[in-house]
């Protein structure tokens, strides 16, 4: 499985599945490696949030921030008033 599959599985289950995230490892036992993905995941949530008009709880905003290395500033999405211009 690649690094970008595995990255893409660990933020769908850390926007689905988990309450409270911590940190984010990834194992690959056939090749022998593991690492700390949790700047990664969080950048990607950070991402996808930003991209969608998903549900973003406390806990999940909390661990962008502390985890992720880009500023993650959710902005709210206002109506704009159309001008029309004669």
């Amino acid at each position: 499985m690649s690094h970008k599959t595995l990255r893409a599985r660990s933020v769908r289950h850390a926007l689905e599945q988990y309450a409270y995230p911590l940190r984010i490892v990834c194992f690959n036992a056939i090749e022998g490696w593991s690492r700390d993905a949790t700047s990664d995941v969080a950048d990607a949530l950070s991402e996808r949030i930003a991209n969608s008009d998903a549900e973003v709880s406390q806990a999940l905003q909390d661990f962008i921030q502390a985890y992720g290395t880009r500023p993650f500033n959710l902005q709210l999405a206002l109506p704009l008033p159309l001008r029309i211009l004669a």
